[in-house]
């Protein structure tokens, strides 16, 4: 019985541990030559911070939008339901061609691989009608 207790309560804290250890602040990671040889991409992003609060809100600001939500762990990746996609250049939010984007964009969650202090995104982007790999990796301030 007390094994089954104490097995119980180290999920439990491993769960929270995991959680709180997230918080916080992330940015770009730089790309470096290693970067060219074993990563298959088309776009690298860079000068991206993503903010990570206690109330599981977050805000990702990127040289072109800010997306804001709330964010969740499962398994050993995280997830960000986006609630709200603005571009930083104001007039772009009012286009018709560009809100039908946003909208596209806010329906599944963005996700991250968490590895320590460093979250992986490699995902694609539609550009011009082509799909193309992007690549988003953040480190821990």
């Amino acid at each position: 019985m007390k094994i089954k207790v104490f097995l119980i309560l180290s999920v439990f804290i491993s769960c929270s541990t995991t959680k709180n250890s997230i918080i916080g602040t992330y940015s770009s990671i730089k790309q470096n030559w290693k970067d060219n040889l074993f990563i298959n991409y088309e776009i690298w992003a860079n000068g991206t911070t993503l903010n990570l609060e206690k109330d599981s809100s977050f805000a990702l600001t990127s040289c072109g939008n800010t997306l804001k939500g709330d964010w969740k762990i499962k398994n050993d990746s995280l997830l960000l339901y986006i609630q709200s996609n603005k571009f930083n250049i104001d007039s772009l939010n009012h286009l018709p061609e560009w809100k039908v984007q946003l909208e596209t964009e806010n329906k599944k969650p963005y996700f991250y691989i968490i590895k320590k202090n460093k979250l992986y995104h490699k995902g694609t982007f539609i550009e011009n009608g082509k799909t193309l790999i992007i690549v988003n990796n953040l480190i821990k301030k």
